[in-house]
């Protein structure tokens, strides 16, 4: 079966479409001649909540990143490369990484951080050396 497509000769043939982007379709009646419906579909509808909480989360996500580069750059004397590291890490894990940067002294160079001070971390306990000496004969 072969179907005759014919070319619309006006443009009330083809869907219009509202500026509530409603859009109503046209019915091809049996003689071959087209009508316009009053009846319209109505458009989908946006989920304003989920849209919401999407962005909330695209925006958290996109400042974890910026802030553990902020701080990776920091720490490491102005490192590109270690920012770029930490701002990976950061959208990879983006809990993890700015608590990580707090822990350890959010944005202070090496040498100011927590060791300055004499505390030592992830080092366990300081061990002291024990001195073996001769007695004499």
């Amino acid at each position: 079966m072969i179907l005759a497509q014919t070319q619309p000769t006006d443009s009330s043939q083809f869907p219009q479409v509202s500026s509530s982007g409603v859009q109503t379709l046209p019915q091809v009646n049996p003689d071959g001649s087209v009508t316009v419906p009053t009846t319209t579909i109505p458009a989908p509808a946006v989920d304003t909540a989920v849209s919401v909480v999407g962005w909330t989360f695209f925006a958290l996500w996109m400042t974890s990143g910026a802030v553990s580069a902020y701080h990776g750059y920091k720490r490491n004397h102005d490192s590109v490369g270690w920012g770029l590291g930490w701002g990976l890490m950061g959208l990879m894990f983006p809990i993890l990484a700015p608590v990580t940067a707090i822990a350890e002294g959010y944005a202070l160079p090496l040498e100011e951080g927590p060791q300055k001070y004499g505390k030592r971390v992830f080092a366990g306990p300081k061990r002291r050396r024990r001195i073996y000496r001769r007695r004499a004969a």
